[in-house]
């Protein structure tokens, strides 16, 4: 009942007034699938990226056939700038999406910020084999290659 009235609150843009009755109704220890996306959509609406983690942590131990859990978690990471997290977690989308390059390309991006450049480099070249316009990953894949100890990728 308490997520069908939050819908309701939801679609009349009272975000505040949803989650006031979500989280008087929520159980951690039976949470409702319905309820629990709900309730982490609009944390992420709010910036609540410390409850956005705990939230779909939780779906993703009590609902893992949905992906959506990965991707709150990428926000949450990304957002609260927890780069180990956020690349596992990306590297995780990755396997469960094999023609998206935009997850590959950040986690070229990631790599080479913290100059682990031969992963860099197989993650822009893993990017180029599903869009090889993609500038970004040209670009990263070159500069990998540039650098001492790059080389990812060399015959």
């Amino acid at each position: 009942a308490a997520y069908v009235m939050a819908q309701s609150y939801v679609a009349a843009g009272q975000q505040a007034r949803a989650l006031e009755i979500l989280n008087a109704a929520f159980d951690a220890e039976h949470p409702q699938l319905d309820a629990l996306l709900l309730l982490t959509n609009l944390m992420l609406e709010t910036k609540n990226y410390a409850e956005l983690e705990r939230l779909a942590t939780l779906g993703q131990e009590r609902f893992p056939l949905d992906a959506s859990w990965f991707a709150g978690l990428a926000v949450a990471y990304r957002e609260s700038v927890q780069h180990d997290k956020l690349t596992a977690v990306l590297t995780r989308l990755a396997e469960g999406d094999s023609d998206d390059p935009a997850i590959r390309v950040e986690l070229a991006k990631l790599a080479r910020d913290r100059n682990d450049l031969t992963t860099a480099g197989r993650w822009a070249l893993n990017a180029l084999h599903i869009d090889v316009m993609n500038m970004d990953a040209r670009e990263i894949l070159a500069s990998s290659r540039a650098k001492p100890g790059g080389g990812a990728g060399k015959r």
